[in-house]
């Protein structure tokens, strides 16, 4: 059986098929493999090909038990498949193919591992690239994929390169973190594929080609066959099977979305603990979407759980409420807290520093502050947020910001009381509570201070004496910095000592907020016109008013237990709450998607700190990341804290950053002497007493110009002199982010900006809305909270969230 039918992205290995053209930028997949031998070299060559062919294919037992697990021990040199060993040993005889690939042992390094063959009087420059492949084949059983997992571990020395692809009949997909069980994007459906696996690359001077690229790498110190197969079975594949699906006309057309809908939906459900890029589509066609492995894998996962075969044969679970709040951060806690029956009441003891906001508040403080005309209350404020009611609470809950230094003594003039008016509503979000800060780690302090940071009714004092996060008693003016660590926990504890989880719905994946008022929305969708439509549930239809409930939440529930199902909400009102983090943005320059460049603090963190172990470090004559050359490209904070992690690592850090647009210069260096360090580099000066132990070249108004394969990096300086850097070992772009709004209705979010038509920006262009209500200008009934809203700082989200809670429980009847 020949692999002529299978769709691979420049293919050149024997036998040929013809080139695929990729629709993607040719930057994400790598230059085609460039020193294979054509068809007449090949054939009068000494190279090793093995047409082997073998098929992988589910036995009895798995096709009962619905999984296929195959694993592949190096020592052994065994495979496994589901547990059992197959009667014929060694790696050769169970591959498709393999090309010019060897198994090594280093008994000089104990480590084996599969490699390219050391061709004797081969050109050190023109070194055979390797292949290996994998076969399966489930269409013989009647079998589909419904999940697919791969783990293949790999390490790559100076210019080695190894890329991993799982290639159908009709489709293929890259998959760039193979280091640990990761979920391959759009597998779901396919009856027979390919994994396969290309080790390439140049050698240069006397090393060997085995040392460039090495995979599967392995002790050889430990047991060939272990009980805890995860640690000796480095690759492991595991697939989840269910029957074919049943042909479309079998299926009732209410029950099912599209599985091209679900591919093209953009999502964030960064549950994996690499977070890497997959396709950036702008860059090839100009527009804002991109999607990342995370995102890609969510609609993966969302598609291989509920969609076979292009629909959804389960019956999405249905609710109904008066507001739905979409993300489960900072902002969406405090909603959720407001709209449970806790309102802020100016405290009896309190004399607001300013004397106009006291005369106003002091002579009603029966009434809360929810209560009062925002539009007089605010009258005559300022402050950093663009939102007047903001600013208004900044001052009440933090007086000694705007009126002091931040240690003194001035206490918050806000008090938080039960009151019986409450409003239904559920907060949906895919992470645990805390929205992006559940994806941050290290040990690093938080940038604001901690009553900055904490929310209404649970003073972070409090909360740290019960949970021991620290020795002495926090105060609660404290200006102390609580580490990432602490503040995870806080968020995520947050829900559970407010009482706020009957409203929490974790694990929500949102894929669609559309209004159904909206005239185009029958053309759009299809779906039938009228007043009220039907919303399935295991109960039966149940018919909604689309008068009285005119938005409707669609995407898919992930539980605990790996299951997942579609949901369907409709509500009265919708509160976009989901941050900023979605998507960092790129340069845009040739070269930016490279395996050895990343786009967010963690991307450069894991490089840094995760990804090393100890004998790799032996292996390259220096301790963990000490010889790497890390490029980074940023003037904020997040741009600071890389450069702080490489140099504490060790690094040699080449920084382009522009010193116009950066905080760094107005943060006090006795409160961050952390950024105040970073500052002084920047400006040239060596701080006293520095712990970096790495190398700092500043590149002020530096630019990166491109990025090339063999790890150079062209920076043009603030003269406009064109530098190459070379022997670069990783490029860290963190030039902010941006909002990721692609699941609301397209005739809305062109709509929403400031600058209609234009990107939306936290800081330049966020959602257009009213100040004292923080409701859309554009669409009636969407409201925005934090960073979308152009609140980038926990601080200022209090007042927001008051504004919108002030607005719903107007205009919605509170239970």
């Amino acid at each position: 059986m020949s692999t002529e039918n299978f769709i691979f992205p420049g293919n050149r290995f024997p036998p040929f098929t013809p080139p695929l053209e990729v629709p993607h930028p040719a930057e994400e997949f790598g230059p085609p493999l460039s020193f294979l031998p054509d068809s007449a070299e090949y054939a009068e060559s000494d190279l090793e090909f093995l047409p082997t062919e073998f098929s992988f294919r589910p036995t009895k037992a798995e096709i009962e038990a619905g999984r296929m697990e195959l694993s592949y021990n190096l020592l052994g040199d065994v495979y496994l498949q589901s547990g059992e060993k197959r009667s014929t040993p060694g790696w050769r005889n169970s591959v498709w193919r393999a090309y010019n690939i060897e198994r090594k042992e280093e008994f000089d390094w104990k480590m084996g591992y599969l490699a390219r063959v050391d061709m004797e009087g081969s050109p050190d420059e023109n070194v055979y690239d390797g292949l290996l492949e994998y076969r399966f084949n489930l269409k013989d059983a009647g079998m589909v994929v419904k999940k697919l997992f791969l783990r293949l571990p790999y390490k790559t020395y100076r210019d080695g390169k190894v890329r991993v692809l799982v290639c159908s009949r009709d489709d293929y997909t890259v998959v760039l973190d193979t280091q640990e069980l990761n979920p391959v994007v759009r597998a779901t459906g396919w009856e027979d594929f390919i994994i396969r696996v290309e080790l390439s690359g140049a050698v240069f001077g006397d090393g060997p080609a085995y040392q460039n690229s090495q995979l599967l790498r392995q002790p050889l110190n430990q047991e060939p066959i272990s009980a805890d197969w995860k640690e000796p079975f480095k690759a492991t594949t595991f697939c989840e099977i269910d029957r074919q699906p049943i042909s479309s006309a079998e299926r009732r057309p209410n029950d099912f979305i599209s599985k091209e809908a679900l591919r093209s939906l953009i999502l964030d459900f960064s549950n994996w603990k690499t977070h890497r890029k997959l396709f950036d589509t702008s860059a090839a066609a100009g527009c804002e979407t991109t999607c990342t492995v995370a995102a890609a894998a969510a609609a993966a996962a969302a598609a291989a759980t509920v969609v076979e075969g292009g629909a959804v044969h389960t019956t999405p679970l249905a609710e109904t409420t008066d507001v739905v709040i979409i993300g489960n951060g900072p902002s969406a806690l405090t909603l959720s807290y407001l709209l449970n029956g806790n309102w802020p009441y100016y405290r009896d003891d309190s004399h607001h520093p300013d004397e106009i906001i006291h005369a106003r508040l002091n002579c009603e403080k029966d009434k809360s502050i929810l209560e009062t005309d925002f539009v007089d209350l605010c009258s005559g404020i300022s402050g950093q947020s663009r939102n007047a009611v903001a600013n208004l609470f900044d001052q009440l809950l933090h007086p000694s910001s705007v009126f002091g230094d931040v240690t003194d003594g001035l206490q918050s003039c806000v008090k938080w009381q039960a009151v019986p008016h409450k409003i239904p509503h559920l907060v949906l979000g895919p992470h645990p509570p805390g929205g992006a800060w559940q994806a941050m780690h290290g040990s690093k302090k938080a940038l604001s201070f901690n009553n900055w940071l904490e929310l209404p009714g649970l003073p972070v004092a409090d909360w740290a004496a019960r949970h021991g996060c620290c020795r002495t008693r926090l105060t609660e003016n404290n200006a102390s910095r609580l580490p990432l660590v602490a503040w995870k926990a806080y968020y995520r504890d947050y829900p559970v000592q407010m009482g706020l989880q009957d409203s929490l719905r974790t694990g929500y994946q949102v894929l669609s907020v559309r209004n159904l008022t909206l005239p185009a929305n029958d053309q759009e969708t299809g779906e039938p016109g009228g007043t009220t439509m039907a919303v399935p549930s295991e109960e039966g239809a149940l018919e909604v008013s689309t008068t009285t409930h005119p938005w409707e939440i669609k995407g898919v529930r992930f539980a605990a237990d790996g299951e997942s199902e579609v949901f369907v909400i409709r509500a009265k009102k919708v509160v976009l709450a989901t941050g900023t983090a979605e998507s960092p943005k790129k340069l845009s320059i040739a070269g930016e998607y490279k395996p050895w460049t990343g786009h967010t603090y963690d991307d450069l963190h894991n490089f840094v700190t995760d990804n090393v172990d100890e004998e790799t470090a032996d292996h390259l004559g220096g301790s963990k990341r000490c010889w790497c050359r890390v490029v980074i490209v940023g003037s904020g904070l997040t741009a600071a804290d890389a450069v702080i992690t490489a140099l504490t690592a060790g690094c040699h850090v080449y920084h382009a950053f522009d010193p116009k647009h950066t905080i760094l210069s107005q943060l006090s260096e006795r409160l961050y002497p952390e950024y105040a360090a970073i500052w002084k580099l920047m400006s040239g000066e060596r701080p006293a007493n520095s712990a970096f132990c790495g190398y700092y070249t500043p590149f002020a108004n530096g630019r990166i110009i491109k990025i090339t394969n063999d790890h150079q990096v062209q920076v043009e300086n603030s003269k406009g002199v064109n530098i190459c850097l070379s022997a670069v070992d990783y490029v860290a772009v963190l030039i902010g982010s941006s909002p990721n709004l692609t699941y609301v209705q397209s005739e809305i979010v062109r709509h929403l900006p400031i600058k209609a038509g234009q990107p939306l920006d936290a800081k330049r262009n966020p959602i257009a809305i009213d100040q004292y209500t923080h409701e859309s200008v554009y669409q009636t009934g969407l409201y925005a909270l934090g960073p979308l809203a152009g609140d980038n700082y926990v601080r200022f989200i209090p007042g927001g969230a008051v504004a919108v809670a002030k607005s719903l429980f107007d205009s919605i009847d509170a239970r």
